[in-house]
């Protein structure tokens, strides 16, 4: 519960209220539940990963966001197959990556693969 709280709190303070820094201490807690619950590879750690992805994003870190968020994305597929809607989520989320980044090529891979 604690954990599902905090994870929920990094995209609430940090995307929604744009506060990153303080969405950045949230993950660390989030990250500390999920580590001690066992569930870095769960379906939770993705949520986090993909939340503080969002943060990072909109602190204008790419490669950082980048990373997090196709670990979430990998996780997910693993987890519950290509065709499911939260990998479609990450997808998106990749494809808006790439394409702040100028990398228009790969963001259209990455939301022709939704």
């Amino acid at each position: 519960m604690a954990a599902d709280a905090a994870v929920q709190l990094v995209r609430l303070v940090g995307v929604m209220r744009q506060r990153p820094a303080e969405a950045r201490q949230w993950a660390l807690s989030a990250d500390l539940f999920i580590r001690r619950r066992g569930q870095e590879q769960g379906l939770l750690g993705a949520r986090l990963l993909s939340h503080r992805a969002l943060v990072i994003r909109r602190e204008g870190n790419y490669d950082e966001s980048l990373a997090d968020q196709e670990r979430a994305l990998a996780i997910r597929e693993e987890l519950l197959g290509r065709d499911h809607p939260e990998v479609a989520t990450s997808l998106s989320h990749v494809a808006n990556i790439q394409r702040d980044r100028g990398e228009l090529a790969a963001a259209l891979v990455a939301l022709e693969r939704r």
